[in-house]
């Protein structure tokens, strides 16, 4: 647990070399998310490469909603993007698909929060955003289970990226990670050197 990794020498510097960035934790996402926008409006998607854009107007709002993140008054206009953006995938790819990438609405949300003035609501940007990446390792780990053929068939056509481990095995060990630093994340145990793996 957390009381545990507290006590030992090694955690507590870790976490001392993360206090100094904490203020620019902020920053760091909008930056982030920055280069995530402009690849979609590059690439003609939503969010993530694999999801298409439906109109090309979309390309453009992500291009806007990259260019809100200059400013902080205009962060919040991005979160709201991001949750709409989640929406119309929904719309075109369907729900279930959706669920892989639940993280981009949790980051939405994440901007929203850590930009209001209200204190109570801005404490809450950083478990929202575990969560949110937490369920989506989860349901990727799910997924490998669930449907091993999926993952097993792209292994067929690039076998390097098994790294030369069987491919039942390598599938396996991925699943197991994903959905332990998943439920770590989202149960706050060992959030911030979970967070910088993931």
């Amino acid at each position: 647990t957390d009381k545990l990794g507290e006590k030992w020498l090694p955690y507590q510097k870790f976490n001392h070399f993360l206090d100094r960035y904490s203020g620019n934790g902020g920053l760091i996402m909008r930056v982030t998310m920055g280069a995530v926008l402009l690849m979609a409006w590059q690439s003609d998607s939503i969010v993530a490469p694999e999801i298409s854009s439906p109109s090309p107007i979309l390309s453009w709002i992500q291009f806007a909603m990259a260019l809100c993140l200059i400013f902080r008054e205009t962060v919040i206009l991005t979160g709201v993007g991001m949750i709409l953006l989640y929406v119309v995938g929904i719309d075109t790819q369907g729900a279930f698909h959706m669920l892989d990438y639940v993280v981009y609405p949790a980051v939405g949300l994440y901007l929203i929060l850590s930009h209001m003035h209200n204190e109570k609501m801005k404490n809450l940007d950083l478990p929202v955003l575990y969560s949110g990446l937490g369920f989506s390792l989860c349901w990727v780990a799910f997924e490998k289970l669930i449907y091993p053929c999926w993952v097993l068939s792209v292994l067929t056509q690039a076998p390097a990226l098994a790294m030369g481990l069987n491919h039942e095995f390598f599938l396996m060990s991925c699943a197991f990670i994903e959905f332990t630093l998943g439920y770590l994340l989202m149960i706050c145990l060992l959030h911030r050197p979970l967070a910088v793996i993931s």
